[in-house]
Order: structure tokens, then C-alpha cells, then sequence
């Protein structure tokens, strides 16, 4: 793949103030993966990662960061 794979991350603190970092799509993702409702959605960042050593592929990623509440 030679474009960008644009990809989601969420910081979700949970009612303890824990943190959670997850990389995957937001709401849906985050309900699928750790099985938790999340609210209150904020955008924090973006960054491209363009072909890193850590992956076996040549891969192109955008990433959206968003600080998230867990419900």
C-alpha cells in the first residue's frame, strides 16, 4: 500500500483517573475491543508515521488522536 492509512487513537480515563491508550477507530472500536461506551470525544492531535521500521510492510499511517470519558 502506497497512501496514507488513516487511523484513530483514544485516551480514555475511566472513573478511577486510569488512563487507557488505544489505537484503533474511536467509538466503535473502543466498545469492540475493550467493551466500554466512551463520551465527550476531543480531538488532540494528528501524526503521520510514513513507512516505520516496526512494520514488515511498507505502510503510510495518519493517526487522530482524541481524549475520550469513559460513560
Amino acid at each position: 500500500m502506497e497512501y496514507p492509512e488513516p487511523t484513530v487513537g483514544a485516551l480514555i480515563v475511566n472513573r478511577n483517573k486510569e488512563i487507557l491508550l488505544m489505537e484503533q477507530a474511536l467509538r466503535r472500536e473502543v466498545r469492540e475491543e475493550v467493551g466500554i461506551e466512551i463520551e465527550e470525544p476531543h480531538f488532540i492531535m494528528f501524526h503521520e508515521l510514513i513507512y516505520p521500521r516496526e512494520f514488515l510492510y511498507k505502510k503510510h499511517f495518519i493517526s487522530f488522536h482524541f481524549l475520550c470519558r469513559q460513560k
